[in-house]
């Protein structure tokens, strides 16, 4: 799956998830997730997440 089927995948199922986390009990769920996919066809960075994880990029040696 490339392209825009990878984002719109992506895309659809880290929302169902995080639906699906909100709903229960999320004070004791500790349920998170994240996920990078790097593109290499289309150079481009598909980032998904869930529940209170982050990802940063950088470029170079240094974070924002």
């Amino acid at each position: 799956m490339t392209g825009e089927n990878s984002k719109d995948g992506l895309k659809e199922s880290f929302k169902a998830l995080n639906e699906a986390v909100c709903k229960g009990d999320t004070a004791e769920s500790g349920c998170s997730a994240t996920v990078v996919v790097y593109d290499v066809a289309n150079k481009e960075l598909l980032i998904g997440n869930v529940g209170d994880s982050k990802a940063v990029v950088a470029k170079g040696a240094h974070a924002p």
